[in-house]
């Protein structure tokens, strides 16, 4: 269907798509702007971007009503009601602005569904039917999902979404959810939180989330889980915003939520790689300090995980990162290489006493070189930086090349040189 030279289809009864597609590129197309949208288990598909009028009401009456945006965009102001199902197809995106009450339940396959923009935080899925993401499908917003979520492909809190707006926000999910794939509350800043306010069951899936990492209460998004149970296995991913590193000598940093009553099984969450900033590693740890949160997630720099209610110590000792030990031992190793490379003058162009013995030399200009290969081991403790240092194997290896340009034997056999050798080498150490 297409728009006519005059402006558009301008009928008034409304529209049904009973069966198969009606390719649209324009809301005109659909007559009259207060005219009805009805699906009986058809298509509608965009070929461009456009709104649906907001005077339109859409109502879904079976299984498999779809709205195919393609690669384009399209937002639909006012709630989508009836007893039927609604698939979200095509990779562009499809924002719902109000507040949706159909009942057959939500299946983002491809592409992006936003539950309600920066704009409109008061959107709504509020049907109560199950909602299925796709892997290839994403679900998003400021708004609210009520019904369980079975996520296989990505849920995108707030600005996590670009086509939702750049502004920290949350999304809510008053049901379950089951996430076997990723939820992205992290966006374009700190400050968003996913809110769980039924049980959430990790099935190998990731939450990721970007944090400040620095010292205790430093900002985070957060996945909240109100009254509910987490369990399963998730995996927690978290990106530095800014943060340098610090101790943490409290609690530590807030990543999992657990409140009004909410429990989380002490396998739920696990980190999905290190966590490090400036010298300092942060491990995951559920519960607080003080006891005050007893089910909730915290980042922490220090070495040692109390059980139990326990008071802080005086001197706090950090969780350096591995690296850190062998760090200090750089000092050595290049004091080390540049010894090396120094070393003695014999050493360094060979016995020239038998040189001078020979009447063939001509002249005071000397050229030498030298392969030099080292190795050895300093012994330390397998604590590294936390008792006597650390213990490290080391190894050296260079080429070294210099040409005399200038020598002078005083009557004492004391002898001047000056020239210069241009060194190659590389050490490590493990």
């Amino acid at each position: 269907m297409a728009p006519t030279a005059a402006g558009g289809n301008t009928y008034l009864g409304g529209t049904r798509i009973n069966e198969g597609s009606v390719a649209v590129g324009a809301d005109n197309v659909l007559g009259a702007a207060n005219g009805g949208l009805t699906f009986n288990g058809g298509t509608l598909q965009l070929n461009s971007s456009f709104d649906l009028s907001a005077g339109r009401a859409i109502t879904l009456n079976a299984l498999g009503d779809t709205i195919d945006t393609q690669a384009f965009s399209s937002s639909i102001a006012q709630g989508i009601g009836g007893a039927g199902a609604l698939t979200k197809a095509g990779a562009g995106t499809l924002t719902l602005a109000g507040n949706n009450t159909y009942v057959g339940g939500t299946t983002v396959s491809a592409g992006a569904l936003v539950v309600g923009d920066a704009a409109h935080p008061g959107a709504s899925l509020s049907g109560g039917g199950l909602v299925r993401v796709a892997e290839a499908g994403t679900l998003g917003g400021y708004g609210s999902v009520l019904g369980n979520v079975e996520n296989s492909g990505t849920i995108a809190v707030a600005n996590a979404l670009a086509a939702a707006s750049t502004t920290n926000g949350s999304l809510t999910l008053t049901g379950d959810l089951l996430n076997r794939g990723l939820a992205q509350v992290g966006g374009t800043g700190i400050g968003n939180s996913l809110v769980v306010a039924g049980n959430y069951a990790g099935q190998g899936g990731t939450v990721a989330l970007n944090t400040l990492l620095g010292a205790d209460d430093s900002p985070s998004d957060r996945l909240v889980i109100s009254g509910g149970q987490a369990s399963g296995t998730s995996l927690i991913r978290v990106t530095n915003v800014g943060g340098e590193g610090a101790v943490t000598k409290g609690n530590g940093i807030k990543v999992v939520d657990a409140v009004n009553g909410a429990t989380t099984a002490s396998g739920a969450f696990k980190l999905a790689g290190p966590v490090v900033a400036g010298p300092y590693e942060y491990t995951l740890y559920r519960g607080s300090r003080d006891a005050s949160a007893a089910d909730s997630w915290f980042l922490r720099t220090s070495a040692d995980d109390p059980s139990g209610p326990a008071v802080t110590p005086q001197t706090e000792r950090p969780n350096y990162r591995q690296e850190v030990s062998l760090y200090t031992a750089i000092p050595s190793l290049a004091l080390l290489y540049g010894r090396t490379l120094l070393d003695t003058l014999h050493e360094r162009v060979g016995d020239e006493a038998q040189l001078r013995r020979r009447s063939a030399r001509d002249g005071d200009t000397v050229a030498w070189g030298r392969i030099i290969g080292q190795r050895g081991e300093v012994e330390g403790s397998a604590r590294g930086i936390y008792e006597n240092g650390p213990g490290f194997d080391y190894r050296l290896l260079g080429a070294q090349a210099g040409l005399d340009l200038y020598q002078d034997e005083h009557k004492d056999g004391s002898r001047d040189h000056a020239g210069f050798t241009p060194p190659a080498a590389r050490s490590g150490a493990t």
